[in-house]
Order: C-alpha cells, then sequence, then structure tokens
C-alpha cells in the first residue's frame, strides 16, 4: 500500500491527498512521515518522491512485482500509467 497511497499524495483532489496521508501514517514504518496536502504541487511530488523512498528503504522492493499490481519498484507500470490517464479528474463542486 505504501507505494499507492505515496503517489495520492499528489491527487488532484485535496480531500484524497488528505486521506492518503492519513493512512500513509496509519501504516508500519510510516507513523512519522509528514505532508502539507495543500502544498504546491513542487512540494507534494517531493513528498511522493520521500515516501516510495522510505518504502524502498523498509526493505519491501524484494515483495510482489508481478503486472497486476500496476508499479514496478514503486513506480507505475505503462499499464499503470494508462489507467491513471484515463481518469476523469474534473473538478467537483459540492453545494452544501
Amino acid at each position: 500500500m505504501p507505494p499507492y497511497l505515496g503517489l495520492l499524495l499528489d491527487d488532484p483532489y485535496d480531500a484524497v491527498r488528505f486521506i492518503a496521508n492519513r493512512s500513509l501514517r496509519s501504516l508500519p514504518g510510516f507513523a512519522e512521515f509528514t505532508s502539507d496536502f495543500v502544498a504546491p504541487r513542487q512540494q507534494r511530488m517531493a513528498d511522493v518522491t520521500r515516501a516510495v523512498a522510505a518504502w524502498r528503504l523498509a526493505g519491501a522492493v524484494g515483495g510482489r512485482t508481478d503486472t497486476a499490481l500496476l508499479l514496478d519498484n514503486g513506480v507505475l507500470t505503462d499499464d499503470g500509467r494508462r489507467l491513471l490517464a484515463q481518469r476523469d479528474d474534473r473538478r467537483v463542486k459540492l453545494n452544501e
């Protein structure tokens, strides 16, 4: 889960970034991980890099690498990037 949650730290939606950070912090080895979900994109990308690097340092690289995971060593595979590009990122506005 850490590489997926790490990638979501740069999601277009603030709420998704908030939940991704909270979920990442609930995992072993990430309790002290901090990320500002409203930070500028450059900072969010740095947070993504830190999350994936922490996952790698924890020794998780030796885990599953089959294509069904859409990740290869914490980086999206071509299929993963293709699916992500098909995502509808239109802004959503909810009137309360």
